[in-house]
């Protein structure tokens, strides 16, 4: 079972997030918190005076969000949120870990309501740039949405009950007038259809533009080198510096070519992307300290993600406006300003994310919605959930709920006065570990669902 990047939650710490490919279940059991209920749909309960101030600006400025089903389309309580979004074209939407069942059913609804309510036709998943695509080239050809999903999408959400209810929307969509595409922007191989067909596939590209790396004496040798990146993606199973060197030689030889086509070739435009993104991945793979899931790596990871979906936006679907599914850690800016209790730096090693280094690029164009939770349980569906920490005094988490909201929207970006309290906030949407800082420049807007569920086995 191969994971993305996920935040591990650690009550009162917030280690430094791993990149998770194959991380064994004993040690995923220790970092993941145990069952609860069905999230709420309530927007705002009653509630006397708080006697906080902060509170009270989130009881007048925050907006209630009513409901967290996608079959629910009355968007009028989301309208502040489309308020809020104006004319962005890439909405980012985070999660506190990949095991948020609540935070998964709300952004199937938020899917639904940017794709009817604001035009918004792709959604981005945190998997890989080549794998989503033939995704979506095999649903174009009739392949079921769910087939074809769990063959490239990571499976924390297409194994997901609560990630379901996302994709059977972007089936629902197909054959209409305005059908919701699926892309990915991840460097990584994330499924069987990169194990299977790859290596196979680029040899075929590379013949059919008149390449000489498919008729290259080196080509099976890289082949296969390549074959086992994507199979086992592998920290520690290095090959050998010869067979590093061949590989990332002729995926550089291939790029080039396929750049030289790309003018008139669609298909040669995107393979000159897909090979940039590879290497980059294989590169990631083999650079990092045997045995260790480390900072330096996500950091290469996410220079890519930021290049791929920067790349998507400008140059493979210009003027078309994008969704992006990922974790809250990815999407997020400016976060090595923050700090845990007692001033200790949490992001040291890890201190290049996806939304900054996009936004240099897009800027205003991305708006990054952040999501947090008060009580309940959290996983993926693979192991036992574990209960959240309970939530800090005075952290915006405390202030929702002293608010008497349930299921809420705050917009950070054009707050409203009084919000300055936002600039200097223990909060916690990176793996549920409070951390302080000035949120209004790590992310545009945060939703806050009061009741967690965790995600659990789909049932089909």
């Amino acid at each position: 079972m191969r994971f993305p990047a996920f935040p591990s939650p650690a009550p009162g710490s917030m280690p430094t997030v791993p990149l998770l490919r194959r991380l064994a279940l004993p040690a995923l059991l220790l970092l993941l918190p145990a069952c609860g209920g069905s999230p709420s749909d309530a927007g705002h309960e009653p509630t006397p005076p708080s006697q906080h101030p902060e509170a009270d600006w989130l009881a007048a400025n925050a907006h209630p969000i009513r409901s967290l089903s996608v079959a629910d389309h009355d968007f009028s309580d989301l309208q502040p949120l489309k308020a809020a979004i104006g004319s962005s074209r890439v909405v980012l939407l985070g999660e506190q870990s990949h095991g948020d069942g609540t935070t998964f059913l709300a952004k199937a609804r938020l899917i639904a309501f940017l794709h009817e309510e604001m035009g918004f036709d792709v959604l981005a998943w945190e998997s890989g740039l080549w794998d989503v695509h033939q995704v979506w080239r095999h649903v174009q050809a009739g392949e079921d949405v769910l087939t074809a999903s769990r063959r490239g999408i990571f499976g924390v959400w297409t194994k997901s009950e609560q990630a379901l209810p996302t994709l059977d929307y972007v089936k629902s969509t197909l054959g209409s007038a305005h059908p919701l595409e699926m892309a990915g922007f991840d460097n990584q191989t994330t499924g069987t259809l990169a194990d299977d067909s790859l290596a196979l596939l680029m040899r075929d590209f590379a013949r059919r533009i008149g390449s000489p790396v498919a008729d290259d004496p080196a080509w099976p040798a890289a082949a296969a080198t390549l074959t086992h990146l994507a199979q086992t993606a592998d920290f520690d199973a290095k090959p050998s510096a010869a067979d590093q060197a061949r590989l990332l030689g002729l995926l550089g030889a291939l790029r080039a070519d396929a750049a030289a086509k790309a003018a008139a070739d669609d298909d040669a435009r995107f393979w000159a992307q897909s090979l940039e993104s590879l290497a980059s991945f294989a590169q990631m793979m083999w650079t990092a300290a045997p045995g260790s899931f480390g900072g330096q790596d996500n950091n290469v990871r996410d220079t890519q993600m930021a290049r791929n979906l920067v790349w998507l936006a400008d140059a493979w679907y210009p003027g078309r406006k994008i969704i992006v599914w990922a974790a809250s850690a990815h999407i997020a800016r400016d976060v090595v300003q923050l700090r845990q209790a007692g001033g200790t730096q949490v992001f040291t090693a890890w201190n290049v994310h996806m939304g900054g280094e996009a936004y240099q690029s897009l800027g205003t164009q991305m708006y990054a919605i952040g999501f947090t939770a008060g009580t309940g349980a959290f996983g993926p569906y693979s192991v036992a959930p574990s209960p959240l920490p309970a939530v800090r005094p005075a952290s915006l988490e405390a202030r929702f709920a002293e608010a008497g909201l349930v299921n809420a929207f705050v917009d950070f970006r054009s707050r409203p006065a009084g919000g300055e309290w936002l600039q200097n906030v223990y909060a916690r949407p990176f793996g549920y570990g409070d951390l302080q800082g000035d949120w209004t420049r790590v992310l545009d807007g945060m939703i806050y669902t009061r009741d967690m569920v965790p995600s659990t086995t789909a049932t089909r």
